[in-house]
C-alpha cells in the first residue's frame, strides 16, 4: 500500500486545525483532564468527547414605555400595558371587547442592542399576597477547553 505524504498531512493539519476552534475535545478524564471550575462536563466514552459548557441567565425589567399605554397592569399570563382610562382590567380570562384597542403587551427593560430577550411570564413578587410580575430572561451559553489535572 502506497502512502501519500502530502495527503496525510492535509488530514492531520485540518485535524489539527479543526480542534483548535471546536468547544469539545478528544481528550477525555481518562487522559486526566476536567473542565475548568464553573462548567458542567458532558463525556461521550463511545466518542471519547469531553465538552465543557456553563449556561448562565440574565434578567430585565418589563415595563411600558410607550404613552399613553404606560400604566402596568399584573395579570395572570402576559402583562399587560394600559391606557390611563382603563380602571378595571381582569386579573384572568379574556380581556373584554372594548378594552382590547387600549392595552399592549409589557416590553423588555434590556440594554439597547441586545438580543434573545424572552418574556418570563408571572416570575417576581414584590412580597407576600402580591401578584407575579413577568421579567424577561436571556440565556447565555459559554464553551471553554478542558484543563489539565
Amino acid at each position: 500500500m502506497k502512502i501519500n505524504l502530502s495527503s496525510m498531512l492535509s488530514i492531520c493539519s485540518v485535524m489539527v486545525v479543526s480542534s483548535l476552534y471546536s468547544p469539545i475535545s478528544l481528550a477525555g478524564p481518562e487522559r486526566g483532564v476536567k473542565c475548568p471550575a464553573g462548567f458542567t462536563s458532558s463525556y461521550s466514552g463511545s466518542s471519547k468527547i469531553l465538552r465543557c459548557k456553563k449556561t448562565a441567565n440574565q434578567y430585565a425589567n418589563t415595563l411600558c414605555p410607550t404613552p399613553p399605554f404606560n400604566i402596568y397592569k399584573v395579570r395572570k399570563g402576559p402583562d399587560k400595558c394600559a391606557q390611563p382610562v382603563v380602571v378595571n382590567l381582569p386579573v384572568t380570562g379574556p380581556i373584554p371587547t372594548g378594552l382590547r384597542n387600549k392595552i399592549r403587551n409589557v416590553q423588555c427593560m434590556a440594554l439597547p442592542g441586545t438580543t434573545g430577550w424572552k418574556l418570563d411570564t408571572d416570575k417576581v413578587t414584590s412580597g407576600p399576597g402580591q401578584r407575579y410580575k413577568d421579567r424577561c430572561k436571556r440565556s447565555n451559553t459559554t464553551y471553554a477547553w478542558p484543563k489539565r489535572r
